[in-house]
């Protein structure tokens, strides 16, 4: 692992969001003892938002950060003074987990925040880290008479893993009569020139490459979004027969009916309305929630489940010299291994619940596809009459036609079958078939 810093801004402004504003706040932007201040009033006062970005951090363009840690050199005077949030600031909004310390603002000291593989609830990316609006936030309060709170600088490090192709100098250009060369790269800036008897290809780093991961994210039938099972025990298989529509998958989760999970709620006063911070976002509140199994919880049935994949990595494209090639603007060319940012594998809803009692407690989940529908709702005509001619059409016709308005059906039960009409291909011949109450997937069948 990497990294880069400590750093100080290059900008520092007040940003609002308390009762009390800062002065000089341009004076955090070196450590020489010339101090940014607010001067907290009456009891229970706190001050604004110092908000310091544009850290001009240098990170390789193909780098994972791990973590982020700030660094606030301060003092106090007066009554205990104490930290009240400290933020990351990404795309130039306040945002991510709050870090404060417990530590009272005395004599002056440098306290730290974050750490190495801290992402403080942010899923960063270096776009975000190397943009001038990246930074973070600072704000205090204090209990008491009047106090004063002093910033001397504030200095942020950032912790990445660097892709570890060497790095190539310069433009390369490959002239000469072209050969066939790469493929499934993601994106390019400018031009570059490829051919002769050279070769481009792609190192698979084995140290990137990652074990595959699993993310599952449920939602209900109106397609509100519940929560993301982190209790899964077992891998994702799905079983599809020879000639049948619809696939099947079963999860093993680590709860039972009687298990205690965790609800995430906003704050409410008295009269139901949600209570906000001064920088007006909700407050949060955690409570038990003990029903995890049935009605009530992310595992009911009809529950829709997504299942995604997240695997392999991103690489630059490499001459047969191992050099990185670069494009006209010097940028790398990178290629995408595998589905670093995720892939769904599977779309169903939740079919069947059974929970195991004994030494080992359990819940068994089995998902079906939304295919299986197919199965289940006969195909119509517009006036209801459940005998539906299909007369001298291209079988292509006909599926077309049944997907279309089963589509239109379906979306009544929330089913999510879509298609896309450039996959059917016609087939030059000629049918004609008259269904009487038969379901869309004999239908299919049939064509």
């Amino acid at each position: 692992m990497a990294n880069v810093g400590p750093t100080l801004p290059s900008t520092a402004v007040d940003n609002g969001g308390g009762s009390t504003v800062w002065s000089n706040p341009d004076n955090v932007k070196a450590s020489n003892d010339t101090y940014a201040t607010a001067s907290l009033g009456t009891i229970s006062s706190f001050s604004n938002y110092i908000k310091v970005t544009n850290f001009g951090f240098s990170i390789p363009t193909s780098a994972t950060i791990n973590g982020v840690v700030v660094e606030v050199e301060r003092k106090g005077t007066g009554p205990d003074i104490t930290d009240r949030n400290i933020r990351l600031v990404v795309s130039d909004v306040i945002n991510g987990d709050s870090k404060p310390s417990a530590t009272v603002w005395g004599s002056e000291a440098t306290e730290n925040y974050g750490g190495a593989s801290d992402l403080w609830g942010l899923a960063l990316t270096r776009a975000n880290v190397v943009a001038s609006n990246f930074g973070v936030a600072v704000s205090c309060k204090h209990i008491g008479g009047f106090s004063t709170a002093s910033i001397d600088s504030i200095k942020m490090t950032v912790h990445y893993t660097a892709d570890t192709a060497r790095e190539a100098k310069g433009t390369i250009l490959l002239g000469g009569t072209a050969v066939r060369l790469f493929k499934s790269i993601r994106s390019s800036q400018g031009t570059i020139l490829l051919g002769g008897t050279a070769t481009a290809f792609i190192r698979r780093n084995t140290d990137v490459l990652e074990t595959k991961r699993f993310l599952y994210k449920v939602y209900e039938e109106d397609g509100s979004f519940v929560e993301i099972w982190k209790d899964v025990i077992t891998e994702p298989t799905y079983s599809q027969e020879i000639n049948e529509i619809g696939s099947t998958m079963s999860l093993e989760l680590a709860r039972n009916s009687d298990s205690l999970g965790i609800s995430t709620t906003s704050l409410l006063d008295s009269n139901n309305a949600v209570v906000t911070d001064s920088n007006t976002f909700s407050i949060l509140t955690t409570t038990d929630q003990p029903n995890q199994v049935g009605p009530g919880s992310s595992i009911n049935h009809n529950n829709r489940v997504d299942v995604s994949a997240f695997y392999g990595s991103t690489q630059s494209l490499l001459d047969s010299d191992n050099n990185e090639i670069l494009d006209s603007n010097n940028e790398p060319i990178i290629t995408t291994l595998g589905a670093p940012n995720g892939r769904i594998i599977f779309t169903g809803f939740i079919a069947e619940i059974g929970s195991r009692y004994g030494s080992t407690e359990t819940t068994t989940v089995q998902l079906m596809s939304y295919g299986y529908d197919l199965q289940q709702f006969p195909v119509i005509t517009s006036g209801g009459n459940t005998t539906v001619p299909f007369l001298s059409v291209d079988p292509s016709a006909l599926v077309r036609t049944a997907l279309t308005q089963f589509a239109t059906d379906s979306a009544l039960f929330g089913t999510y079958t879509t298609f896309n009409n450039s996959t059917i291909q016609d087939t030059g011949t000629v049918i004609s078939y008259t269904f009487r109450a038969n379901t869309y997937a004999e239908v299919l069948k049939r064509a």
